[in-house]
């Protein structure tokens, strides 16, 4: 059953991420990601850094 589920899941996601690439405009989504890859790439530095992540 879960195997159903992810595989549901997964196509879904796609048929989503198919029509949101068609309607935004290639250079914008190619500077939104470059942005937040960049921001995300600095927080986790900085958490790694001060040993912010707590062992499990």
């Amino acid at each position: 059953m879960e195997k159903i589920n992810l595989w549901g899941a997964f196509i879904v996601a796609a048929a989503m991420l198919f029509f949101i690439l068609l309607k935004l405009p290639f250079k914008d989504w190619l500077l939104i990601f470059l942005f937040t890859s960049y921001i995300l790439v600095i927080a986790g530095t900085v958490v790694v850094e001060k040993n912010a992540i707590l062992p499990c």
